[in-house]
């Protein structure tokens, strides 16, 4: 099942104040170092919950213009009669509720955040929802001409992340890609691009090594992976070495 990322979490908290945002109610959702809040959906996550709405992806649906933070009363009241609190309603409802806020905004206290965030293994990838991502790659070169490298990737497993980067490492450059585009559910391309060879080496890979590293959020925090080739001539015929931080 998809969830709401540790980051959306905060970000939602801080517009709402920490309050439920139903008209008349404000209830503080953080008491006594407890959280008490409840995130509901205003469009459902499954079919057959409270306004649902058919082909919307985990981010759109976990995205934050989706999430309307309440306190568990008024959670229950909007999805148990959601003829009476449609979308447009529910989203007038969280526009009003977070404008207010943000007239007087009041940062979140540092217990609240790090209630919010859940503890994160260092060995994430060991978790049984971590992402998992096929890459294509290919390139070109010209007769005494650079190399043109063309990239695309897919998720292949595990919950979605989001801000998706990649850079390209190794034979003395680091060069961050343009940002790939979304081609369809959880696949992308990077735009084709041309590493300017030369420079300082790479500290963490060997002489003759590249790596196409891939940068994203995921379960609260920041990942990385790279991708690592022995050369530029191997990448098509050997499996790149995996490693992860």
């Amino acid at each position: 099942m998809s969830v709401v990322a540790d980051r959306t979490k905060l970000k939602l908290y801080a517009a709402a104040g920490a309050r439920c945002s139903f008209s008349g109610c404000g209830v503080p959702l953080y008491q006594q170092g407890s959280v008490v809040g409840e995130i509901a959906h205003i469009r459902a996550r499954s079919p057959g919950g409270p306004r649902y709405v058919p082909g919307l992806t985990d981010d759109q649906l976990n995205g934050l213009a989706n999430l309307l933070l309440l306190c568990q009363m008024h959670h229950k009241i909007v999805d148990d009669h959601p003829d009476e609190y449609p979308i447009d309603a529910l989203q007038s409802v969280k526009a009003q509720h977070e404008s207010g806020i943000q007239a007087m905004p009041v940062p979140l206290p540092q217990d609240l955040i790090d209630a919010l965030v859940l503890p994160v293994s260092d060995e994430w990838w060991r978790r049984p929802a971590a992402p998992v991502f096929r890459l294509s790659l290919a390139s070109t070169r010209p007769v005494q001409g650079p190399w043109l490298f063309e990239v695309q990737l897919g998720q292949t497993d595990g919950e979605t992340v989001g801000d998706l980067r990649v850079r390209f490492r190794g034979i003395g450059v680091t060069q961050v890609l343009a940002a790939p585009r979304l081609i369809r559910a959880r696949e992308w391309r990077v735009p084709n691009f041309t590493p300017p060879l030369g420079g300082a080496q790479d500290p963490e890979l060997g002489p003759k090594e590249f790596a196409l590293e891939l940068a994203f959020w995921w379960s609260g925090a920041e990942r990385h992976l790279l991708h690592v080739w022995p050369s530029v001539g191997d990448f098509q015929k050997l499996e790149p070495d995996m490693r992860l931080w």
